[in-house]
């Protein structure tokens, strides 16, 4: 992307009086979100700030002012990423590194290099995101306002929540609320940070059964967001407090939902029907699918209640959807109703893969579907019993390949011969090299 000047705007002002009134317009834009929640309205005003930026970079790299263009370029891609336009924005940040590269300023350097992760976070790009948070935090690190550093160790904590590395972003975070003097403006983010970290551990109790660690973190979530809310309240943020209780109330009916499970997984353990006591009692069938999986009422009902709760929080996300189109497949079955149980159980395959599809870090692919592996097991299950074997194979297929691709991106392999095992890293080190000239590309 380059840069146009528009000369009616630039004849008429000086360039810092034009710069540092495109600013403003930005600065009040955010201001009115915070307080109102409403992006709509205003945003004539970033395209504004677009426009009289724009017509200030060609006066300022003329006479060698590469600051205050670089400054300009920070501002204008802060325009396209508070638009969604993620790529758009990161060409920008990826120029005013560069000009700040050429002014010697490490200030500008650091808020470029944020801007361009959060940029790369929004495009899914999670590896080149952390390398330049990464860098930006060691610009960052040996200046004595710490508010720089905060932010950049909070940038860095959401790529690692991207990532799946919970325990790497509470650090982050952890290393950022240690930092002395930190503004409410910048604690209220962390915290919602934070507080997003506990609820991906709760999530866990989808595919899992540590209830007590996930209402633990619960717990500790709620803590969080109602932190944030109270710093919003105080700082007269009426939207952004509006959007934290919507949060809270989330994580509440997150916290019901994690206790009716938990009451399912209870009643689904002391069914008798999986405590065989004799011979007879275990079942032997050509079929793949059992012809009696009714749950008793008490299930039902909890299932029930499951979807209202669901439905009450407006959603949880892709990871979550398919945990639910996975229970209506289950609850179909034992109905008897096997075209809408392999309905489900396709419908949440679908959601699985499109969402791991849109990650383009191998990292985070790691171990995507191998905890969500049983989704396919249900849906071949199914078709075998329709007698629909093609159609099983091919689903056997893709899901192996998916757990096979995950695992041999973040499991250690162990190759009877040397020659292998030398090849294997080989590979793994062209890989390591590809990925980190990519990320560098754009300064060289």
């Amino acid at each position: 992307m380059t840069w146009l000047p528009t000369a009616s705007a630039a004849q008429e002002k000086d360039s810092s009086v034009l710069q540092s009134e495109a600013i403003a317009r930005i600065d009040g834009f955010v201001d009115h979100f915070r307080k109102t929640g409403d992006f709509g309205t205003r945003i004539g005003d970033l395209r504004e700030a677009e426009r009289e930026l724009a017509a200030t970079l060609e006066a300022f790299a003329g006479r060698g002012d590469f600051a205050s263009a670089a400054l300009s370029l920070i501002k204008l891609g802060q325009t396209q990423r508070m638009q969604g336009k993620w790529q758009a924005g990161l060409t920008y940040f990826q120029q005013a590194e560069s000009m700040a590269r050429r002014a010697n300023h490490p200030g500008h350097r650091a808020k470029a290099l944020m801007g361009a992760a959060q940029c790369e976070d929004g495009l899914r790009d999670y590896g080149a995101a952390a390398s330049h948070v990464e860098q930006a935090i060691m610009l960052a690190t040996p200046w004595a306002d710490k508010s720089f550093l905060f932010d950049a160790l909070d940038i860095l904590a959401q790529i690692q929540i991207k990532q799946g590395n919970l325990n790497a972003a509470a650090d982050s975070l952890n290393r950022a609320f240690a930092l002395p003097g930190m503004k409410d403006e910048s604690r209220f983010y962390g915290l919602l940070d934070r507080g997003d970290i506990y609820l991906k551990i709760a999530e866990k109790c989808d595919y899992q059964s540590n209830f007590d660690a996930c209402f633990q973190a619960l717990d500790r979530c709620r803590a969080d967001y109602k932190n944030a809310l109270a710093i919003a309240r105080k700082l007269g943020w009426t939207g952004l407090a509006q959007q934290t209780e919507g949060l809270l109330r989330g994580a509440e009916a997150r916290a019901q939902l994690v206790g009716l499970r938990k009451r399912f997984e209870d009643n689904l353990q002391n069914a008798r029907i999986f405590h065989p006591q004799k011979p007879s009692d275990v079942l032997v069938t050509e079929n793949f699918v059992g012809k009696d999986l009714s749950m008793p009422p008490e299930m039902e009902q909890l299932y029930q209640e499951s979807k209202r709760t669901e439905q009450m929080a407006g959603g949880f996300g892709d990871s979550v959807a398919v945990t639910s189109f996975y229970t209506d497949g289950l609850m179909q079955q034992s109905r008897g109703n096997r075209s809408g149980a392999l309905a489900s159980f396709l419908k949440a395959i679908s959601v699985l893969e499109r969402d791991r599809r849109r990650l383009q870090d191998e990292k985070v692919r790691g171990t995507f579907v191998e905890s969500k592996i049983e989704v396919y097991y249900a849906a071949i299950q199914q078709l075998l019993d329709e007698r629909r074997y093609a159609e099983a194979f091919e689903l056997m297929e893709r899901s192996r390949a998916r757990a096979m691709a995950d695992l041999l991106a973040t499991r250690q392999l162990n190759f009877a011969g040397k020659t292998e095992q030398a090849l294997y890293a080989e590979n793994i080190r062209l890989k390591t090299n590809i990925a980190t000239r990519q990320a560098e590309l754009f300064r060289l």
